[in-house]
Protein backbone atom coordinates (compact mmCIF):
# COMPACT_ATOMS: atom_id res chain seq x y z
CA UNK A 1 0.00 0.00 0.00
CA UNK A 2 3.02 2.26 -0.37
CA UNK A 3 0.97 4.09 -3.16
CA UNK A 4 3.48 6.78 -4.07
CA UNK A 5 6.51 4.46 -4.54
CA UNK A 6 4.40 2.47 -6.65
CA UNK A 7 3.68 5.77 -8.23
CA UNK A 8 7.56 6.68 -8.27
CA UNK A 9 8.32 3.08 -10.50
CA UNK A 10 5.64 3.25 -12.83
CA UNK A 11 6.31 6.86 -13.98
CA UNK A 12 9.75 5.88 -14.53
CA UNK A 13 8.14 2.34 -16.49
CA UNK A 14 6.03 4.63 -18.61
CA UNK A 15 9.32 6.57 -19.36
CA UNK A 16 10.29 3.11 -21.03
CA UNK A 17 7.29 2.10 -22.12
CA UNK A 18 4.38 4.26 -22.49
CA UNK A 19 2.24 2.13 -24.74
CA UNK A 20 2.17 -0.54 -22.02
CA UNK A 21 -1.56 -0.48 -21.02
CA UNK A 22 -1.18 -2.23 -17.41
CA UNK A 23 1.37 0.37 -16.49
CA UNK A 24 -1.39 3.34 -16.99
CA UNK A 25 -3.80 1.46 -14.89
CA UNK A 26 -1.87 0.47 -11.97
CA UNK A 27 -0.75 4.02 -12.29
CA UNK A 28 -4.48 5.19 -12.58
CA UNK A 29 -5.01 3.09 -9.16
CA UNK A 30 -2.02 4.35 -7.47
CA UNK A 31 -3.44 7.74 -8.31
CA UNK A 32 -6.50 7.34 -6.93
CA UNK A 33 -5.18 5.94 -3.94
CA UNK A 34 -3.64 9.23 -3.50
CA UNK A 35 -6.75 10.85 -3.77
CA UNK A 36 -5.21 12.23 -6.77
CA UNK A 37 -8.46 11.79 -8.99
CA UNK A 38 -7.67 14.03 -12.08
CA UNK A 39 -4.63 12.46 -12.42
CA UNK A 40 -5.85 8.57 -12.35
CA UNK A 41 -8.50 9.69 -14.38
CA UNK A 42 -6.36 10.62 -17.02
CA UNK A 43 -4.26 7.48 -16.63
CA UNK A 44 -6.68 5.32 -16.89
CA UNK A 45 -8.09 7.49 -20.13
CA UNK A 46 -4.70 6.52 -21.45
CA UNK A 47 -5.22 2.85 -20.12
CA UNK A 48 -8.98 2.71 -22.47
CA UNK A 49 -6.44 4.66 -25.56
CA UNK A 50 -4.13 1.70 -25.68
CA UNK A 51 -6.38 -0.95 -24.27
CA UNK A 52 -10.07 0.00 -25.51
CA UNK A 53 -13.32 -1.91 -23.64
CA UNK A 54 -10.94 -2.30 -20.73
CA UNK A 55 -13.70 -2.73 -18.05
CA UNK A 56 -11.60 -2.31 -14.99
CA UNK A 57 -9.91 0.44 -16.27
CA UNK A 58 -13.85 2.30 -17.40
CA UNK A 59 -14.68 0.86 -13.96
CA UNK A 60 -11.50 2.60 -12.42
CA UNK A 61 -12.48 6.47 -14.00
CA UNK A 62 -16.22 5.52 -13.15
CA UNK A 63 -14.79 5.79 -9.32
CA UNK A 64 -12.55 8.64 -10.08
CA UNK A 65 -15.27 10.83 -11.57
CA UNK A 66 -17.52 9.58 -8.81
CA UNK A 67 -14.64 11.18 -6.65
CA UNK A 68 -14.80 14.29 -7.80
CA UNK A 69 -18.39 14.50 -7.69
CA UNK A 70 -19.01 14.33 -11.34
CA UNK A 71 -21.69 11.85 -11.24
CA UNK A 72 -22.95 12.01 -14.25
CA UNK A 73 -19.96 11.24 -15.53
CA UNK A 74 -19.47 8.53 -13.19
CA UNK A 75 -22.66 6.67 -14.26
CA UNK A 76 -21.87 6.78 -18.06
CA UNK A 77 -18.70 4.91 -17.41
CA UNK A 78 -19.98 2.09 -15.22
CA UNK A 79 -22.77 1.47 -18.03
CA UNK A 80 -20.42 1.89 -20.28
CA UNK A 81 -18.35 -1.04 -18.46
CA UNK A 82 -21.29 -2.76 -17.85
CA UNK A 83 -22.28 -2.91 -21.52
CA UNK A 84 -19.04 -4.10 -22.64
CA UNK A 85 -19.24 -7.54 -20.82
CA UNK A 86 -22.65 -7.78 -22.14
CA UNK A 87 -22.43 -10.78 -24.00
CA UNK A 88 -19.24 -12.40 -21.36
CA UNK A 89 -19.67 -15.45 -19.96
CA UNK A 90 -17.52 -14.42 -17.50
CA UNK A 91 -18.36 -10.86 -16.12
CA UNK A 92 -16.38 -8.41 -13.78
CA UNK A 93 -18.65 -7.29 -11.04
CA UNK A 94 -17.23 -3.74 -10.01
CA UNK A 95 -19.34 -1.59 -12.52
CA UNK A 96 -22.74 -3.03 -10.99
CA UNK A 97 -21.30 -3.02 -7.59
CA UNK A 98 -20.31 0.78 -8.19
CA UNK A 99 -23.16 1.97 -9.78
CA UNK A 100 -25.31 0.16 -7.51
CA UNK A 101 -23.49 2.08 -4.50
CA UNK A 102 -23.84 5.08 -6.26
CA UNK A 103 -27.22 5.13 -6.47
CA UNK A 104 -27.88 3.80 -2.81
CA UNK A 105 -25.49 7.43 -1.67
CA UNK A 106 -28.63 8.93 -3.61
CA UNK A 107 -31.18 7.54 -1.80
CA UNK A 108 -32.30 5.55 -5.11
CA UNK A 109 -32.63 2.15 -2.81
CA UNK A 110 -34.81 0.57 -5.52
CA UNK A 111 -32.81 0.86 -8.42
CA UNK A 112 -29.66 -0.06 -6.29
CA UNK A 113 -30.77 -3.60 -5.58
CA UNK A 114 -31.10 -4.33 -8.88
CA UNK A 115 -27.03 -3.93 -9.79
CA UNK A 116 -25.92 -5.03 -6.47
CA UNK A 117 -27.97 -7.77 -7.07
CA UNK A 118 -26.07 -8.91 -10.37
CA UNK A 119 -22.93 -7.78 -8.52
CA UNK A 120 -23.40 -10.51 -6.12
CA UNK A 121 -24.39 -12.86 -8.28
CA UNK A 122 -21.13 -12.80 -10.57
CA UNK A 123 -19.36 -11.89 -7.12
CA UNK A 124 -21.02 -13.89 -4.41
CA UNK A 125 -17.60 -13.60 -2.23
CA UNK A 126 -17.52 -9.87 -2.32
CA UNK A 127 -18.63 -8.57 1.13
CA UNK A 128 -19.32 -5.14 -0.67
CA UNK A 129 -21.83 -6.39 -2.50
CA UNK A 130 -23.82 -7.87 0.22
CA UNK A 131 -22.89 -4.94 2.24
CA UNK A 132 -24.63 -2.64 -0.21
CA UNK A 133 -27.73 -4.86 -0.84
CA UNK A 134 -28.20 -4.86 3.35
CA UNK A 135 -27.62 -0.87 2.81
CA UNK A 136 -30.59 -0.77 0.31
CA UNK A 137 -32.92 -3.37 1.84
CA UNK A 138 -32.87 -1.30 5.32
CA UNK A 139 -33.88 1.45 3.63
CA UNK A 140 -36.55 -0.33 2.05
CA UNK A 141 -37.68 -1.29 5.34
CA UNK A 142 -37.55 -5.08 4.10
CA UNK A 143 -35.32 -6.38 7.63
CA UNK A 144 -35.39 -9.75 7.09
CA UNK A 145 -33.79 -9.65 3.49
CA UNK A 146 -31.24 -6.72 4.87
CA UNK A 147 -30.45 -9.24 8.17
CA UNK A 148 -29.34 -11.82 5.85
CA UNK A 149 -27.27 -10.23 3.69
CA UNK A 150 -25.75 -8.00 6.40
CA UNK A 151 -24.64 -11.30 7.87
CA UNK A 152 -23.74 -12.46 4.77
CA UNK A 153 -21.40 -9.70 4.39
CA UNK A 154 -19.93 -10.05 7.81
CA UNK A 155 -19.07 -13.37 7.48
CA UNK A 156 -17.62 -12.28 4.66
CA UNK A 157 -15.17 -9.33 6.06
CA UNK A 158 -15.36 -10.09 9.66
CA UNK A 159 -13.03 -7.49 10.98
CA UNK A 160 -14.67 -4.89 9.04
CA UNK A 161 -16.34 -3.02 12.06
CA UNK A 162 -18.89 -0.63 10.01
CA UNK A 163 -20.47 -3.67 8.79
CA UNK A 164 -21.05 -5.15 12.51
CA UNK A 165 -22.55 -1.99 13.13
CA UNK A 166 -25.05 -1.94 10.48
CA UNK A 167 -26.25 -5.52 11.31
CA UNK A 168 -26.59 -4.41 15.12
CA UNK A 169 -29.04 -1.30 14.13
CA UNK A 170 -31.03 -4.03 11.66
CA UNK A 171 -31.00 -6.44 14.35
CA UNK A 172 -32.16 -4.13 16.95
CA UNK A 173 -35.05 -3.16 14.76
CA UNK A 174 -36.68 -6.77 14.61
CA UNK A 175 -36.30 -6.03 19.14
CA UNK A 176 -33.21 -8.96 18.63
CA UNK A 177 -31.63 -6.81 21.18
CA UNK A 178 -28.66 -9.16 22.43
CA UNK A 179 -27.93 -10.30 19.17
CA UNK A 180 -27.73 -6.17 18.64
CA UNK A 181 -25.48 -5.43 21.37
CA UNK A 182 -23.13 -7.99 20.15
CA UNK A 183 -22.62 -6.53 17.12
CA UNK A 184 -22.42 -2.61 18.62
CA UNK A 185 -20.11 -4.23 20.89
CA UNK A 186 -18.08 -6.26 17.97
CA UNK A 187 -17.96 -2.78 15.77
CA UNK A 188 -16.41 -1.08 18.97
CA UNK A 189 -14.02 -3.33 19.26
CA UNK A 190 -12.90 -3.02 16.01
CA UNK A 191 -12.71 0.52 15.45
CA UNK A 192 -11.93 1.80 18.74
CA UNK A 193 -13.97 4.15 21.11
CA UNK A 194 -13.52 7.44 19.28
CA UNK A 195 -14.26 6.35 15.98
CA UNK A 196 -17.50 5.91 13.87
CA UNK A 197 -17.83 3.17 12.21
CA UNK A 198 -20.81 4.05 10.64
CA UNK A 199 -18.44 6.15 8.43
CA UNK A 200 -16.41 3.21 7.80
CA UNK A 201 -18.07 1.22 4.86
CA UNK A 202 -16.06 -1.37 2.75
CA UNK A 203 -13.47 0.34 0.07
CA UNK A 204 -13.42 -0.41 -3.95
CA UNK A 205 -10.26 -2.86 -4.17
Amino acid sequence: HDYVDADKWLTKSLELDPNNFEAWYYLGRARYNEQRFQDAILAFQKCLALDPHNVKAEDNLGLSYAALNRRDEAVAAYQKAIAWQSESIIKNSGPYIDLGTLLLDESRAEEAVGYLSQGAAISPEESRAHAGLGRAYSKLNDLPKAQNELEKAVQLASDNGSLHYLLGQVYRKQGLLEKAKAEFDRSAQLNGSHSSPVNDLPGRP
